[in-house]
């Protein structure tokens, strides 16, 4: 999986502040994070069999809502978990490749 860009705008708060949409993902999906700080955050794509398949660190990251577009093409089918860590706390998204 890569990171392909990143997009910044304003929302309200939410419970959950990560989604990734569409799911299940074709070759793309779209990451958006609603953030409480500017704080870097990593991005984990893990498998079912919990391996990291790839981690990218987002250094520009704004207060409210970021999203990201993500290139799942080369992910192959089947169930991930998409971790986020900002540095102080660790979010988690299932979501399916198809």
């Amino acid at each position: 999986f890569a990171p392909a860009s990143v997009i910044m705008g304003s929302s309200t708060a939410s419970e959950n502040p990560i989604a990734i949409y569409p799911n299940p993902v074709g070759a793309s999906a779209t990451l958006t994070y609603q953030s409480e700080d500017t704080q870097p955050i990593t991005v984990s794509i893990i498998d079912i069999s919990a391996r990291v398949i790839g981690s990218f660190v987002y250094s520009q990251i704004h207060k409210d809502e970021n999203t990201f577009s993500l290139n799942t093409s080369a992910l192959s089918r089947g169930i991930y978990l998409l971790h986020l860590t900002n540095g102080t706390k660790t979010y988690r998204v299932k979501f399916i490749r198809e």
